[in-house]
């Protein structure tokens, strides 16, 4: 071995070890996860020349840099709880999250052939505003239609306003935004692309989905605008999702979320009007619930934990990457333990090799334990739902996994009315129909195991 590889070598040894010390005594104020922390310290430890860099570029959840230029979005909430809140309220009301609204009326949408001729009918009904806050909008011909149909509104005189993550729209034509802007259309992206050292943001996205027509009608879930998400006619190899039409006191408080995420990448100052009925024909307790950068605290992760460890009959969960950190995996196994009847929906083959290998450790541990695994077959599932005793339901943008719950800008409806909570069972039960849970899973051999403890060994930063 020549003096040049010993040396460095040794270098490598000593910058690890320094740059990991420093990493440690910073990690606490700077990371929420023990998993995330873990992951990082393993990559600058073993590679400190490119670990640490990376972790400066792409390291870290509520970035002092970031907190500084957009303002948490329930700084101004004054929160007076609904009379008899249950749990869940109560941790909500001390993140300030605005209290439940008893005055929606929703409908679910679960089809892509749907939530297409719902969505583009809302757009040819505005007469006042169209807000559309989205992670993908697909160059495909379901894309290049909704985006015609914002440049027509536009031109009629209706105030468009288009919201689009950054990362997606690096890779985006900008043709199309360009000729969008000249038809009249407001687009703007949410923390654009700029590769900065020390200052970048990649690592914070905002995957929340959004519509909103006038201010009296919306439309949220997981749905993005592509054709693998949703289209005029029925497609076999449309991806499984869900979203939720809402009217009522529920889209004031989405119309708000909108406001704040674009204020911030505008730079505009809009006031959150809301012009919905004062009470709907239908009355839903629904409570809107933001987590990520923009958020004190984690509302999400820990009302999640908490209604986990007090579930007493059963807890569904729906998600397309299910890569849970060490203490849901422990929530979820200890449910079990207590009678919870626990089931889990999830792809059997998802669009990201990386994640199905990642999650295969916790799944089969899990299914040791009890937990029912359902894979379903037909397609990719993209929906993100949980049900927990027919007493709560969770819908939103957020996946089950340490990216969604610690890092992303994300947006979910509590639900807590009974009839909109069967609704979601039976949705649910019905993909179990679709699904094998009775797989059984041979033991992985020694190399693929391997492979899934590399994998798993960094799916925080997945």
């Amino acid at each position: 071995m020549s003096w040049v590889l010993i040396h460095w070598l040794l270098i490598n040894i000593i910058l690890g070890f320094t740059f990991s010390i420093v990493f440690i005594a910073n990690m606490s104020s700077d990371l929420s996860s023990s998993s995330t922390g873990f992951a990082w310290l393993a990559i600058i430890f073993f590679f400190p020349v490119v670990g640490l860099p990376l972790y400066l570029i792409f390291g870290g959840k509520k970035l002092e840099m970031i907190s500084a230029q957009k303002f948490y979005v329930y700084r101004h909430e004054h929160v007076e709880t609904r009379a008899n809140p249950g749990a869940i309220e109560e941790i909500l009301s001390h993140y300030k999250v605005p209290a439940t609204t008893e005055d929606n009326a929703i409908e679910l949408i679960s089809s892509g052939e749907d939530a297409y001729v719902r969505l583009m009918n809302l757009l040819d009904q505005a007469t006042e505003t169209i807000e559309i806050q989205t992670y993908i909008i697909g160059n495909d011909e379901v894309g290049d239609a909704i985006l015609e149909r914002l440049a027509q509104k536009a031109q009629e005189g209706v105030i468009v306003r288009l919201l689009i993550d950054g990362l997606f729209a690096f890779v985006y034509p900008r043709g199309k935004l360009k000729k969008l802007r000249k038809a009249g259309v407001n687009v703007y992206l949410f923390l654009p692309l700029r590769f900065r050292l020390f200052r970048s943001r990649i690592n914070l996205r905002n995957h929340r989905k959004l519509l909103i027509v006038d201010r009296q009608v919306a439309i949220m879930g997981g749905m993005n605008l592509a054709k693998n998400y949703m289209g005029p006619v029925k497609d076999e190899n449309r991806w499984c999702d869900i979203a939720v039409c809402l009217q009522g006191g529920s889209v004031k408080q989405l119309a708000k979320l909108f406001c704040e995420d674009w204020g911030f990448a505008s730079g505009q100052s809009i006031a959150a009007d809301y012009h919905g009925v004062k009470k709907a024909a239908n009355v839903s307790a629904i409570q809107v619930v933001a987590s990520g950068p923009d958020v004190q605290g984690y509302p999400l992760y820990n009302t999640l934990l908490t209604l986990i460890f007090n579930a007493k009959k059963s807890l569904n969960i729906v998600t397309p990457y299910f890569v849970p950190d060490i203490t849901l995996f422990r929530a979820l196994s200890l449910a079990v333990f207590r009678g919870v009847k626990v089931s889990v929906v999830i792809p059997e083959h998802s669009n990201h090799k990386s994640a199905d290998l990642a999650r295969a450790s916790y799944v089969r541990r899990l299914k040791e334990a009890g937990v029912v695994i359902c894979f379903f077959e037909p397609r990719m599932i993209h929906a993100k739902v949980i049900s927990i005793d027919g007493e709560t339901a969770i819908i939103g943008s957020a996946n089950f996994d340490m990216r969604s719950l610690f890092f992303n800008f994300e947006s979910c409806l509590y639900l807590y009315s009974k009839p909109d909570i069967v609704a979601v069972d039976q949705w649910i039960d019905g993909l179990k129909k679709q699904s094998s849970c009775e797989l059984v899973w041979p033991n992985p051999g020694r190399l693929r195991r391997m492979l899934e403890n590399v994998v798993s060994l960094f799916s925080p930063l997945l």
